[in-house]
């Protein structure tokens, strides 16, 4: 299972947020760096993948957060961990 720790303490930004995910979950070169985006890209997931969310401290942290459960509920190949 593939393990990914998303910090978002040291996050400032929405597009920094979209570049450092792009970057964690090794999206490909189309991805658009916004919230659909970030939705299809998580439920094209084909290999069994762990996601710990730590420090979200502000708003788009957590529409973020709500995006990557969505996708989880759609995929069976995500499990998501929110600490």
């Amino acid at each position: 299972m593939k393990k990914i720790i998303l910090d978002f303490e040291n996050i400032s930004g929405k597009e920094e947020m979209h570049k450092y995910l792009a970057e964690k979950f090794e999206f490909p070169d189309y991805y658009g760096g916004n919230l659909d985006a970030l939705f299809e890209c998580l439920t094209d997931i084909a290999e069994p993948t762990a996601v710990n969310i730590v420090n979200a401290i502000n708003d788009y942290d957590e529409q973020i957060i709500n995006v990557i459960t969505a996708a989880e509920e759609e995929n069976d190949n995500l499990a998501v961990f929110v600490n």
